[in-house]
């Protein structure tokens, strides 16, 4: 069982302990995760994480003059050295850590951005595009080089994780776990099936991607007979439409079961197409095997 607690949850720290301790007490191996902005940090806020066995993920999007230029405070102040503070915290205290990425125009290549972050050590990286309905021009533009880039830091990032044992990036651990396992699933990452998101205001969703939006709404838990005929009518619903087979271009794709697509971000954003350029799932795979055939 896996909770996100995501926009910035320690602004409100007495929330967090309150649903951590709920649910622990009733699923004492419940795996939680903090998603921060990684600027409030505290002596109680690691003491509670270390005690309660929390992942926390602090949201970082590079080197300082990249993260600086997305992400400031309301006085114009780029985060970047209040988080790298907190980090060191972290550090100080064998508190592993997460990082999440965003990756945007400022700067496209992956490569850049993962050598700076790694020498934090982070047991893991999670990059993901900016994603925008109005053509933003933050979005990255997937060229050739850029695909190439992509491609060729995520299997520099297995590299490190083999021989050193962070900075991982989650799509490649995913992509090596899952051959290694020898298993596919009809759903690709369980949204809506066997995973759901809880609202602040106790609606459920098929996954947090997708919170607030009313055709994906499946309840919610403050209703006395929660799950009801609702949920369990949309949770029909999702076994159909979240399914690899039921969409045409899946059903018939040699890399269905590999991609690793986010199909709430493409229903969110109205793709008709696959987000996942299939030359990044080759060459990834290309590199991969590259990597395991040496082994």
């Amino acid at each position: 069982m896996h909770y996100l607690l995501r926009g910035e949850p320690l602004l409100n720290f007495k929330v967090v302990k309150f649903i951590t301790e709920n649910i622990k007490a009733e699923f004492p191996n419940a795996q939680i995760k903090i998603v921060t902005n990684g600027t409030i940090l505290n002596s109680d806020i690691m003491e509670f994480i270390k005690q309660h066995n929390v992942t926390i993920m602090i949201s970082l999007d590079g080197p300082k003059r990249i993260h600086d230029r997305l992400r400031r405070f309301r006085d114009g102040r780029g985060s970047y050295d209040v988080i790298i503070r907190n980090i060191s915290k972290l550090q100080k205290e064998k508190i592993p850590f997460e990082i999440a990425t965003t990756l945007t125009s400022v700067c496209p290549y992956l490569s850049e951005i993962y050598q700076h972050l790694k020498q934090l050590q982070p047991t893991l990286i999670d990059f993901t595009p900016v994603e925008d309905r109005s053509n933003s021009p933050l979005i990255v533009r997937m060229t050739d080089d850029v695909i190439d880039d992509w491609a060729k830091t995520e299997i520099i990032a297995f590299k490190t994780f083999i021989a050193e044992g962070h900075s991982v990036t989650s799509s490649i651990l995913r992509l090596f776990l899952l051959l290694n396992d020898n298993k596919v699933s009809e759903y690709e990452c369980g949204l809506g099936v066997t995973k759901f998101a809880v609202a602040c205001n106790g609606e459920v969703y098929p996954c947090i991607g997708l919170l607030g939006h009313k055709n994906f709404y499946m309840g919610s838990i403050w209703e006395e007979d929660f799950p009801d005929n609702t949920f369990f009518a949309q949770y029909r619903r999702f076994m159909k439409i979240f399914n690899i087979n039921y969409d045409k271009e899946c059903r018939t794709c040699w890399r269905r079961y590999l991609c690793m697509r986010c199909y709430a971000f493409e229903i969110i954003y109205g793709r008709k197409k696959c987000s996942v350029p299939e030359s990044y799932t080759e060459k990834l795979l290309q590199f991969l095997a590259e990597i395991l055939l040496v082994e």
